[in-house]
């Protein structure tokens, strides 16, 4: 074999390696590298094509956006995305009258997701004493504030303890409701924190135990009217000893009303532990009239 022949089958053999590994390497490797180029473009334009149909409505949609967010924002209800146990407590806290005389009792009870339902309900018993205004400013708080809270069975009762009328026990619970998932973002819940003034409280007696004469005033139904003057009365009280009192002095339970010259008697008016008489001394006369 000439050497020009052989150089020619080397370099053909050679050749025919190139191409066959070129072959190989754009088939078994290139292709595979180029469906998978193919099929990442594809989404790539798809979710161009995504981004795009939102970029077109981004103003229409933040429109709406900025119009429920202000129409969520005037609820006076609102939903909280949790409600455990500390959330409850911290709760009631948040919400207690300022400066406000109540003693209260936190028992925790539950917290239950309600089936088929995008909302559950935390439950605490709550029992206390104290100042019967303070706590119906508590309820008052509770129905004025934002997060959906409900008291249920209140049970009031007055305390039986003298020069404490106002001062009541109670007993009630709490169902506070909250979401499963948050469904609106940046709405704080509204809490109210004051106090709301009632005119009167039912539950204060009205007829209560006499306070005792400790400072020795005239009792003027144990007193007798010896003279009369403008504005004052001169009585002989239950010591034996002479007083003079002017119109508006204290006695006992009481207060001189009026002293008539003419009539020649002097009215007082008694706050018997929330009986009101009235008690009329009359001069020269032992006995005492009563109206």
């Amino acid at each position: 074999m000439s050497y020009a022949l052989r150089n020619t089958i080397i370099l053909m053999s050679v050749l025919g390696i190139l191409i066959g590994s070129s072959w190989g390497y754009t088939h078994f490797v290139q292709d595979k590298n180029i469906e998978q180029l193919q099929s990442t473009l594809k989404q790539k334009k798809q979710k161009l094509a995504n981004d795009q149909h939102i970029a077109d409505r981004y103003n229409e949609i933040l429109d709406k956006f900025v119009k429920k967010n202000i129409y969520l924002k005037k609820f006076k209800k609102t939903l909280p995305d949790t409600l455990d146990a500390s959330s409850m407590y911290v709760y009631l806290n948040s919400i207690r009258p300022s400066y406000s005389n109540l003693n209260i009792n936190y028992t925790y009870l539950k917290s239950k997701k309600k089936k088929k339902r995008d909302y559950g309900i935390t439950t605490a018993n709550i029992s206390g004493q104290g100042n019967y205004q303070d706590l119906f400013s508590l309820i008052h708080n509770i129905a004025k504030s934002s997060p959906i809270v409900k008291v249920h069975n209140l049970v009031v009762n007055p305390q039986v303890k003298k020069e404490n009328y106002n001062n009541v026990n109670f007993t009630f619970q709490l169902a506070g409701y909250f979401s499963k998932k948050q469904l609106v973002k940046n709405i704080k819940p509204r809490m109210i924190n004051g106090s709301k003034k009632i005119r009167k409280n039912p539950f204060y007696p009205l007829i209560r135990g006499v306070k005792p004469n400790k400072d020795n005033l005239p009792n003027v139904e144990k007193s007798k009217l010896v003279g009369i003057g403008k504005n004052l009365v001169y009585i002989v009280d239950q010591n034996g000893k002479v007083q003079i009192l002017h119109t508006g002095d204290k006695v006992y339970l009481g207060y001189l009303s009026s002293a008539n010259i003419k009539k020649q008697k002097a009215t007082f008016k008694l706050n018997k532990g929330g009986i009101l008489d009235k008690v009329v001394l009359k001069l020269n006369k032992s006995d005492k009239s009563k109206n």
